[in-house]
């Protein structure tokens, strides 16, 4: 005691410093098991939780740490957070793209949270001393993994995903013949929750693409054998306020317009939608 006495009295300001501190952590203990909460369900998406920013989404490795159920507990022991649902969606870029400048084995996952949040409907909520919004940035540390994200929808309510079924037709000019092989009629794409995309037919044509040679002349030895590639498929989308047909969480689907879809077994580059019924 009489070294502490001591110590206070050299260091007035730094016993100042610390007291409060102390008080304030003494004041949270006491006040956290009488605050109000409130829960709210948040839909996140992985990454590095800022909005406008462009990084590296998660592996496909990490999928395998992201389970329902997953829960975070706070320092008293109660269960801050619950990972309710898990959606994926395995990035596609063209054939120009994707190999220069990133690998397609990333994913955009989107999680559905159960959180425990503070305040009220006047000054609003808080989770873990952060306002709760759409677009703010969250933490979250789980039992098997620890996961940063954007808050890009806020819910009362367990929400229930409402899909509107289309039977949508991709074509592709002057693809290769095995790019029309390897396109399997029964093929499915699986997100996590539910099946979404189904190939239900395929056909092709021949066509052919004549190149040149240095001093342009035409020769048939340069002419490459190509095939017209038309795929049916049926997927499930989400309807926004827009009136726009959304695939996945984010991609809008549009006739007259280019797309590039995942299956379970094969990558779909560079389709043009023909047709969406």
């Amino acid at each position: 005691m009489k070294v502490i006495s001591r110590f206070i009295k050299k260091n007035i300001l730094i016993s100042i410093f610390i007291g409060l501190i102390l008080f304030t952590g003494f004041i949270a203990i006491i006040k956290y098991p009488f605050s109000k909460t409130k829960d709210f369900y948040v839909k996140v998406k992985l990454g590095q939780g800022l909005w406008w920013a462009n990084s590296t989404q998660p592996g496909i490795w990490f999928l395998d740490y992201l389970k329902k159920g997953e829960k975070e507990y706070s320092f008293v022991g109660k269960p801050d957070a619950e990972i309710i649902g898990v959606r994926y969606y395995q990035q596609t870029f063209s054939n120009q793209t994707y190999q220069a400048f990133t690998s397609p084995n990333q994913f955009d996952i989107y999680l559905l949270v159960k959180i425990s949040a503070t305040g009220d409907s006047k000054n609003g909520y808080s989770f873990k001393r952060s306002q709760i919004s759409v677009g703010v940035p969250i933490d979250l540390d789980f039992n098997k993994a620890q996961v940063s994200g954007t808050v890009v929808a806020i819910y009362q309510e367990k929400p229930e995903t409402k899909y509107v079924e289309k039977d949508i037709t991709f074509t592709k000019r002057l693809a290769f013949p095995w790019e029309y092989d390897v396109i399997k009629v029964g093929d499915k794409y699986f997100n996590g929750e539910e099946n979404i995309l189904e190939i239900t037919g395929k056909q092709s044509f021949d066509t052919q693409s004549i190149t040149d040679d240095l001093y342009g002349n035409l020769s048939g030895q340069l002419m490459d054998q190509k095939k017209y590639i038309i795929v049916n498929a049926k997927i499930k989308l989400r309807e926004n306020s827009a009136h726009q047909y959304i695939y996945g969480e984010e991609q809008v689907l549009k006739e007259n317009s280019y797309v590039n879809l995942v299956t379970n077994n094969v990558f779909l580059t560079d389709f043009y939608i023909s047709e969406i019924k």
